[in-house]
């Protein structure tokens, strides 16, 4: 199976994750399309507010709020 997985250039996952520090937590829909080394996240919220989008490619990551801020 290991070979075969490895013939995978483009995938993508589409779903809800959850998150908590101990005390708070949340969740958030996601969507992660990948294609061989570079990647694009979003991960939003109802309706698809309050989204974060994270890319990336090799030596470089970005993260943009859905303000247009990008860090």
């Amino acid at each position: 199976h290991k070979r075969e997985l490895l013939n995978f250039n483009t995938w993508n996952i589409t779903g809800k994750i959850g998150f908590s520090d101990g005390t708070e937590g949340g969740s958030a829909n996601l969507t992660w399309q990948q294609t061989q080394n570079n990647f694009d996240i979003s991960l939003y919220g109802p309706f698809r507010t309050d989204t974060i989008y994270i890319s990336g490619q090799p030596g470089k990551v970005s993260l943009t709020s859905n303000e247009g801020i990008q860090h």
